[in-house]
């Protein structure tokens, strides 16, 4: 900063003067409080390539936009002969060579002037008694502007600043103290208005509340501490399809936070399209309680030690199968239960089958339920498609997850006729939780069985009907079931044929083009897939174009061999003891048929 010019010396003047004579044998210009304002921090540092990347720690340079030294030094007093005061509008020329023309008042500078400096640097606005204070505005000789409130020669209060850096236009608008950005503003890095921050400043440095907007889009928005993420606030990199939100600490999250994966999926049903993160941090590292949720629909719930599972937890995969137990470097201590072939899904028969059951016995049951899914596994499959694919959100906006949402099972619950028969939507959200009272995995839904916004993957749309068909057809006679079928594999294949099947029916070409669109990953509109006449569209191949030919022909083929694709997989999946299986061993399989 700047000291103040100290006794300015006239060396010329030409303008009005005041009548009176003078108290002092000798004019002076008193005590000049003029400072010579000057740029730095985008001189010093490049903002606009530091926020190229969206590093955690400090982004820029401090913000200080400094002041320059002092252009002139005071020279010795000069006596002028005539000594009477300066008074009204004039010109004067000092012996530094700046020059001032405006209004004069007692012999100060007072009221609307211009102030030159030899240096280039030009001020115009308002004086009070020598000072620059008031209104006004500075230009700089490299084209840097400065509009707004001045103070004792600083630039305080509200103000608009400009200038170029490294090519790009940089703007702050907001306030100002002791010539520093201090309260609330924005500062624009760059000429297209796309990389910015606006917010609270304190001394030059972002702190307080505010967003910043970097060059790659990518948004943050929350607390800042001295130019560092500190406290609350979200983070969406938008580069890479991740979110952030939660509590921050030095740049990097620190506490309780979500941190959310999206994945790109080429078909959008039966999983979710994100991993997601729910729980603890320690500078940018799950560490910890957390929650993680698996894309693939697998869940794992326990203690977590540098990003790694370590300690104890519960894992869910995505079959059904569970494990709970201790976990060491992301691996669980004893060996978690394997996939078998002939029970692709596992579902709890508790509250379904009598409490003494042998396991035997529940074994055997679990077989009949698999077997009658694989039976009906093409058309489960594109009901559950058709129904995760409608919008149900008012802003008509796809959702960020394609799993089949609670008020999508409801509009399922409605078509398969299970409201008009007398079970509300709350007896069904209860009926599918009330075996989960109790459970050490689980519970949360039991507390909470009408939440909008939980997410059932295949595996639990599957449970659903599983536990609805029990409730529904608890009192029915053995003999309105199938022969083939017996216990809770009895009324789950009747509710299926009776039920299920006739919601595709009643809406088969809606269905049908949901599992099309869902190809492409494109959400379906409420009521855009309501069944038309057939007689209005005339013959299929007459209205048929290539694209929805081809769309058409998948969904053919998929119903056609999706079963037996299915068998491989399962099988192949045995065969290397995996949940599931690699581009790798599916490449290595092709190449040796």
């Amino acid at each position: 900063m700047a000291t103040e010019l100290s006794r300015l010396i006239i060396a010329s003047y030409e303008g009005e003067y005041l009548d009176t004579e003078p108290a002092i044998p000798e004019l002076l210009i008193p005590e000049v409080k003029v400072l010579d304002e000057g740029l730095a921090p985008l001189d010093e540092a490049n903002p606009i390539e530091s926020l190229k990347t969206d590093d955690t720690s400090s982004i820029e340079s401090s913000g200080d936009i400094q002041q320059a030294a002092p252009e002139n030094k005071a020279s010795a007093p000069a006596s002028i002969r005539d000594t009477r005061l300066f008074h009204g509008g004039g010109h004067a020329v000092f012996n530094s060579g700046s020059k001032y023309t405006g209004a004069f008042s007692l012999g100060f500078m007072h009221g609307k002037g211009v102030f030159n400096w030899k240096s280039g640097l030009c001020y115009e606005g308002d004086f009070d008694n020598n000072s620059i204070t008031g209104e006004g505005a500075f230009t700089w000789s490299n084209g840097s502007k400065y509009t707004g409130h001045v103070k004792n020669g600083l630039r305080n209060g509200h103000g608009v600043f400009e200038c170029s850096s490294n090519g790009e236009h940089v703007q702050y608008d907001g306030e100002w103290k002791n010539a520093k950005l201090n309260g609330f503003g924005k500062l624009v890095y760059n000429q297209s208005g796309t990389c910015f921050y606006e917010g609270t400043w304190l001394a030059g440095l972002k702190h307080g509340k505010g967003t910043m907007h970097y060059i790659s889009g990518n948004i943050y928005k929350g607390e800042w501490y001295h130019n560092i993420k500190q406290g609350h606030g979200k983070m969406i990199w938008f580069d890479r399809g991740e979110e952030y939100q939660g509590h921050w600490a030095n740049g990097l999250p620190h506490g309780y936070g979500v941190y959310t994966w999206k994945i790109a999926r080429a078909q959008a049903h039966q999983l979710p399209v994100q991993n997601k993160y729910e729980g603890e941090w320690v500078q940018g590292k799950r560490n910890g309680f957390g929650v993680f949720t698996y894309a693939s629909g697998a869940n794992y719930s326990g203690e977590w030690r540098d990003n790694l599972k370590h300690g104890k937890g519960s894992c869910i995969f995505e079959n059904g199968r569970t494990f709970i137990g201790e976990f060491k470097n992301d691996r669980p201590v004893l060996e978690a239960p394997r996939y078998q072939n002939e029970l692709p899904f596992i579902f709890s028969l508790k509250g379904i089958c009598p409490p003494n059951v042998d396991t035997v016995t529940i074994e055997e049951n679990l077989k009949s339920i698999n077997t009658v899914i694989l039976r009906h596994i093409d058309d489960l499959r594109q009901i559950y498609s058709y129904y995760s694919s409608i919008v149900v959100s008012d802003d008509n906006e796809s959702l960020d997850n394609r799993a089949i949402t609670r008020i999508q099972l409801w509009k399922f619950f409605e078509d398969c006729g299970l409201r008009q028969r007398g079970h509300s939507f709350v007896a069904l959200d209860r009926a599918y939780v009330a075996h989960l009272k109790d459970d050490p995995l689980l519970e949360g839904l039991y507390k909470d069985p009408h939440n909008v916004t939980h997410h059932f993957i295949f595996r639990d749309f599957l449970d659903v009907i599983l536990r609805i068909s029990f409730l529904v057809y608890k009192g029915t006679t053995p003999s309105a079931f199938s022969m083939h079928e017996y216990g809770p594999a009895a009324s789950f294949n009747h509710m299926i044929k009776a039920d299920v099947l006739g919601v595709l029916a009643k809406r088969g070409n809606a269905i049908a083009r949901a599992s099309a669109a869902a190809s492409a990953a494109e959400p379906v509109a409420p009521g855009a897939l309501e069944d038309v006449d057939e007689d209005m569209i005339g013959p299929v191949a007459d209205s048929m174009t290539e694209s929805n030919a081809g769309a058409l022909l998948f969904v053919e083929m998929e119903r056609k061999f999706s079963a037996g694709v299915y068998e491989l997989y399962s099988q192949l999946a045995a065969l290397h003891f995996r949940e599931t299986v690699t581009i790798r061993i599916l490449l290595h399989f092709l190449n040796v048929s």
